[in-house]
């Protein structure tokens, strides 16, 4: 399928693009009323940077380093959780709701905070605040105790220290000594110096107590939120166009895919539009399954449509006949299980009956039904026949099989090949055709594998006089049949008959039958179409 067949396939499918825009915008106008209102509010806080002598770049770079560590600090589970337990709402909505952010070459972090209503959208973003200005409290106090922790301990210890040496100084005394005694004196020394140490820490501690006491809190709430008047809501202009290009994309999309996927041919002036002036045979296949075969309509059901539609295909053959004589015809399908096997088997049967000499070939070599048809088990045939007769010239006659018909003879397919395509474009084929024509049948019918087969078929077509193509009405659409067409056309075959077949069409269903009928009723074996009802092929 071109470019232009694509765009004309759009274009009669605009009604689905159409109808996908109108969906998608009533969608979104749908979706922008019932979506229920969000309201925000915005909470600012100052982080307090200790003054010093650094330049402003430098500066400029530590506030947003510090301004994020802090963001970061803000969406931890300490701060969540304080969060939570001030605005008395589950955690889970706080850790959803809350957003916390620096704002660029400032000391402030910005808490933007959603939820259903206003008061608790600005609620949520002052318990944000309170909780991380607590958090920030709570971590300096315990800076401000590991700062005095080691002076505390130092202190303590020279207390204890001065303790034990005032008690040993007043034991020497107590015992008589005098200052002038070395160990006495060692004593007051000692005791001398520690007592000015510990006046020194004792001092060092008060002052670092002091500044900590006077030191400004690091964070403190600059702006608090208040309620939103209105609910934040997106733009209804954007809500509309979005789902208005989204429903056309998807519109152009199912119309491609459709358009891609091709549409059912039920109409036989569809498919004449088509496939031109070639002529038109339609043949009804029927499941009888009290006899393990599919058959066509007999005259027990009141007429016999199937045999009068194998008789019009073989009138349109012998008219072809006159323009240029056909010897070698080619039964294919557009894709599988089309019923050209059927075809085949019952147009050979046919003119055997008019008392013509004909020889059947199965070349359906991946999926052969034709010894089965005929009450034959699966044995040599046109496999071998590539070998012998394509390679070693070795003779046809010894892999024909007689039927019940009367001058029909059958080429079996023999046993199944690993590359069909390859086999049947091979030389060896072409010298198994020169054989078969070298034969004394009148009319050769070849049982050809489907065109989607890739190359067998084509291959077939290009050697035989001419083609006939089934298609199965019910399962092609306008892109197989033009593709089938085009393989036809590429191989340049001669394309003298075009047959539908239905296998929905069928009469009413018999009883009596309790062994398979007859090529010449075109029966179908069970082997061909897997089971019931069956796939003709």
């Amino acid at each position: 399928m071109d470019t232009s067949q694509y765009w004309a396939a759009l274009r009669g499918r605009a009604w689905l693009v159409i109808m996908c825009a109108l969906l998608g915008l009533g969608g979104a106008l749908g979706y922008h009323m019932l979506r229920p209102p969000a309201y925000q509010a915005v909470a600012l806080v100052r982080v307090h940077l200790l003054s010093n002598p650094q330049d402003p770049k430098t500066l400029t770079l530590t506030s947003d380093t510090l301004l994020n560590t802090e963001a970061r600090a803000a969406r931890g589970a300490d701060v969540l959780n304080a969060a939570s337990a001030i605005a008395g709402v589950p955690v889970e909505h706080v850790r959803a709701g809350v957003e916390v952010q620096p704002l660029t070459s400032t000391d402030l972090l910005q808490i933007t905070t959603q939820a259903p209503t206003a008061q608790a959208a600005a609620t949520l973003a002052n318990a944000e605040a309170q909780a991380l200005i607590q958090h920030e409290a709570a971590a300096s106090q315990q800076e401000n105790a590991a700062r005095e922790q080691p002076l505390q301990t130092r202190i303590t210890a020279l207390e204890a220290e001065i303790r034990a040496l005032q008690q040993r100084i007043a034991t020497l005394e107590g015992s008589g000594e005098t200052a002038s005694d070395p160990q006495l004196g060692a004593f007051l020394t000692q005791l001398s110096q520690d007592q000015s140490t510990r006046l020194a820490l004792t001092t060092s501690l008060a002052q670092l107590q002091f500044m900590e006491a006077q030191r400004q809190p690091s964070f403190t709430i600059q702006q608090a939120a208040e309620a939103a008047t209105a609910s934040q809501r997106p733009s209804l202009r954007g809500f509309l166009l979005a789902g208005l290009l989204g429903g056309a994309a998807l519109g152009l999309l199912l119309a491609y895919a459709l358009a891609a996927r091709g549409r059912r041919l039920q109409a036989v002036a569809d498919i004449r539009q088509i496939a031109g002036e070639v002529a038109l045979i339609e043949i009804a296949l029927a499941a009888q399954p009290t006899s393990g075969v599919a058959r066509a309509p007999t005259p027990e059901d009141g007429g016999d449509p199937g045999q009068t539609a194998i008789a019009a295909l073989a009138t349109q053959l012998r008219f072809a006949d006159i323009v240029r004589p056909r010897r070698l015809i080619l039964v294919t399908g557009e894709r599988g299980a089309s019923g050209a096997s059927f075809t085949a088997a019952s147009l050979a049967t046919h003119w055997a009956a008019s008392g013509k000499r004909v020889l059947l070939v199965d070349a359906h070599l991946d999926r052969p039904t034709q010894h089965a048809r005929f009450g034959g088990a699966e044995s040599a045939g046109l496999l071998e026949a590539l070998d012998e007769v394509g390679n070693r010239a070795g003779t046809l006659a010894s892999f024909l099989l007689p039927t019940p018909t009367n001058h029909l003879m059958l080429l079996p397919a023999g046993r199944r090949p690993p590359n069909q395509a390859a086999l049947l474009a091979s030389s060896a084929m072409g010298r198994v055709l020169d054989a078969a024509l070298a034969s004394p049948a009148e009319l050769i019918i070849v049982d050809g594998p489907p065109l989607t087969d890739a190359g067998g078929a084509a291959a077939l077509a290009t050697r035989a006089d001419g083609v006939v193509l089934v298609v199965d009405r019910t399962r092609a659409t306008d892109n197989t049949l033009r593709q089938a067409l085009e393989t036809l056309r590429v191989a340049q075959a001669d394309l003298v008959a075009l047959v539908l077949t239905d296998p929905t069409r069928h009469p009413p269903p018999r009883t009596e039958h309790t062994a398979p009928a007859p090529i010449g009723s075109a029966a179908i074996s069970r082997a061909e179409r897997g089971g019931s009802p069956p796939a003709q092929r």
